[in-house]
């Protein structure tokens, strides 16, 4: 199943989880770079009120819903029984469907600490990716530099961990220049996707209660999380909508 909705201006992919693996399959043997973003909702918020950046985000071969706050208004409890692609872990889904394919991926991100997690997390569930390399972008760097440092390590998929606007902007301005088969942004979701993964804090451990803290207390601080970005993108909603006179 693949369909497109409109969230505040935005062509967002709705698809399905079999559907999005074999486009991702697809997406690797293409011979050209193909744009994924994964959508958080402080960047649909931003393409609400920045039109440039809008476009930016159109460029994009698929727009995947990052957070199931964006899809509120689309039976998201719904979808996500269905099998279609709600939230972030898509990531998981794409690095699980390709981890015996002996693909190879290249990192490009803004946070030292968030990159060795991520290398961590790949090591740990999805060994078969060899991940060729790593760029820890600063203000200093020049932009040039990283393609090159891509372009020699050749990968066939590139995640960038950078904010945005500044990630998209990137990301589309170089796509031309970088030999890659699939380009991925997740700056945006990072974070979400790392706090599942996110060590106990110290006293648990030390009491060796890790599993009362990821059973219970994680899950509890996310659901909150959850609940308060909901009503946040409700409200932003009605505002965009009473804002085009809906």
């Amino acid at each position: 199943m693949e369909a497109k909705v409109n969230i505040m201006g935005l062509d967002v992919d709705l698809i399905s989880t079999d559907s999005f693996t074999r486009r991702i399959g697809e997406y690797l043997t293409n011979d050209y770079l193909n744009l994924i973003f994964i959508l958080s909702t402080s960047m649909v918020y931003d393409a609400m009120e920045n039109e440039t950046y809008k476009e930016t985000l159109s460029r994009a071969h698929m727009l995947i819903p990052g957070e199931e706050a964006m899809l509120t208004e689309f039976h998201v409890d719904a979808l996500r029984e269905t099998g279609i692609v709600t939230n972030y872990r898509c990531m998981y889904q794409m690095m699980n469907g390709i981890k015996n394919e002996n693909k190879t991926m290249y990192l490009v991100g803004v946070e030292e600490g968030e990159m060795k997690q991520f290398i961590r997390l790949c090591k740990e569930f999805f060994p078969g990716i060899q991940i060729l390399g790593a760029y820890c972008v600063t203000e200093e760097i020049n932009m040039e530099l990283v393609v090159n440092e891509i372009n020699g390590a050749n990968p066939d998929i590139l995640t960038v961990f950078m904010n945005s606007p500044e990630q998209e902007n990137w990301i589309v301005e170089n796509c031309a220049k970088i030999n890659a088969k699939l380009c991925i942004g997740i700056g945006g979701i990072i974070k979400k996707m790392l706090e599942e993964y996110k060590e106990a804090p110290f006293v648990f451990r030390k009491l060796r209660l890790e599993g009362v803290y990821n059973t219970y207390i994680r899950h509890g601080i996310i659901k909150l999380k959850k609940l308060w970005q909901n009503r946040i993108f409700k409200q932003k909603v009605e505002h965009y909508k009473n804002k085009k006179g809906e």
